[in-house]
């Protein structure tokens, strides 16, 4: 679920995996989703740490980066990616992936654009 804590997984001693929560957890949500154009993410940093935040299409091919890799403070943020690729072309219908990278994780929450 989307407000379920980032958890890292290790292994046990006897291989049983243990999930504890990440040493920097990232909130990151996204809303309204499915969009049909413009929508907003939301992130809640709990430590300062550089992040980068990219909109990738289903084949992994990155068409927006939204906030190049930099140096935040912790606390909410609100970004807003209009649907358009780096050109400024709107994007077609489809599923796009919100990827969000910092030093101690990764995470990517899809997005539907609907028209």
């Amino acid at each position: 679920p989307p407000d379920a804590p980032d958890l890292a997984l290790t292994l046990g001693q006897d291989g049983e995996e243990i999930h504890t929560p990440s040493l920097h957890p990232v909130s990151l949500l996204v809303h309204p989703n499915p969009t049909t154009g413009t929508c907003l993410i939301n992130l809640d940093l709990t430590v300062p740490q550089t992040v980068e935040l990219s909109v990738f299409d289903v084949s992994g091919r990155r068409i927006r980066l939204l906030a190049p890799s930099q140096f935040r403070l912790p606390g909410q943020t609100t970004l807003t990616w209009d649907g358009r690729d780096e050109n400024h072309r709107s994007t077609p219908m489809g599923i796009y992936y919100l990827r969000l990278v910092t030093p101690n994780q990764t995470l990517t929450r899809p997005i539907t654009v609907v028209r």
